[in-house]
């Protein structure tokens, strides 16, 4: 199974997927990393980048033949990643996302939450406890609400939006892959 990469906003987040790539390369057989335009200008993504990166990863994942293929994503690159999803109508065999952010203004969380609502691609959603961006227990509210499908949560310990524990992550991926194979 092929795995598409995608970080969060900041430039930073580049190497993060990075080390998840080399951390990751016996759970998949390929990887592909999506570097964000916004990140050449050394900026952070804007709402209306989001339909750019969107249509980006499409383009990346119809390159693939007919392998299977997951999309792991951190924050902002999860969003890019249902967008595409519910826009191009891709079908990924999971989704691992991490770092969700639940705590934007009305107009981004209102869109965000639409893309969530009735969500049934099999999804693992990962969350530090106290996440600045949103803790765990506001997104598992958020699954909830959204009354989204076929999902599994993994809380980590922690009160940051970064995710370096790729050993857990890991872990709770390769549990999850197993679940849906």
């Amino acid at each position: 199974m092929h795995l598409f990469l995608l970080g969060g906003n900041s430039k930073g987040n580049w190497e993060w997927i990075n080390q998840v790539s080399e951390e990751f390369d016996s759970l998949f057989s390929d990887c592909t990393l999506q570097y964000y335009n916004r990140w050449e200008q050394e900026h952070d993504m804007e709402d209306s980048d989001i339909p750019l990166e969107a249509e980006k990863l499409k383009g990346l994942i119809m390159n693939l033949a007919d392998e299977d293929y997951a999309i792991l994503a951190k924050s902002i690159g999860a969003v890019v990643a249902m967008t595409a999803i519910r826009e191009y109508g891709l079908k990924p065999r999971a989704c691992f996302f991490f770092g969700l952010t639940t705590k934007e203004s009305d107009e981004t969380s209102e869109f965000f939450k639409g893309l969530l609502m009735d969500w049934n691609t099999p999804t693992l959603f990962g969350q530090n406890s106290d996440d600045p961006q949103g803790a765990m227990k506001q997104v598992r509210s958020l699954i909830v609400n959204c009354r989204v499908l076929n999902f599994e949560t993994a809380e980590y310990s922690g009160s940051t939006h970064k995710y370096e524990r790729l050993e857990s992550i890991k872990e709770d991926v390769g549990r999850f892959l197993g679940r849906i194979n």
